[in-house]
């Protein structure tokens, strides 16, 4: 943040809550959002795609774990828990202001999520020639 006010850099792909104080403060200008929709904190930044950027991904996400073998009934019965509480207006409220989209997914679409980020992230190591030491 330092070097992107400063100068330094000419630009960032930053997390909401990260570049917020910094915006508020008139010291940084968000250019567009890298999400499916605005988000409701920024309602007058465009998606990355408005802009005429393309379909790119960086956002981040967030999601609930458990350990590898949890029985089906636990890993059932905490899902439908959080789904409960992700729709507590509340917390929708809050995360929103947050500059959060709240959703829900069922453990399989979040297990497909996982995989796919696992072969996304594989995939860019492979393209940019980086290797584990």
């Amino acid at each position: 943040m330092t070097d992107l006010i400063t100068g330094r850099v000419d630009f960032s792909l930053a997390s909401f809550n990260s570049a917020r104080s910094n915006m508020d403060a008139k010291k940084l200008r968000a250019l567009a959002v890298d999400a499916e929709t605005r988000l409701p904190a920024l309602p007058d930044i465009p998606t990355l795609i408005e802009a005429g950027l393309g379909a790119h991904r960086v956002a981040d996400w967030a999601g609930v774990l458990a350990p590898a073998g949890t029985p089906t009934i636990i890993v059932d019965r905490l899902n439908r828990e959080f789904v409960i509480a992700a729709r507590t207006p509340e917390l929708v409220a809050k995360l929103t202001e947050n500059g959060n989209i709240v959703a829900s997914s069922t453990p399989q679409e979040m297990s497909r999520l996982v995989a796919d980020e696992v072969k996304d992230m594989e995939q860019l190591i492979k393209t940019l020639g980086l290797k584990v030491h």
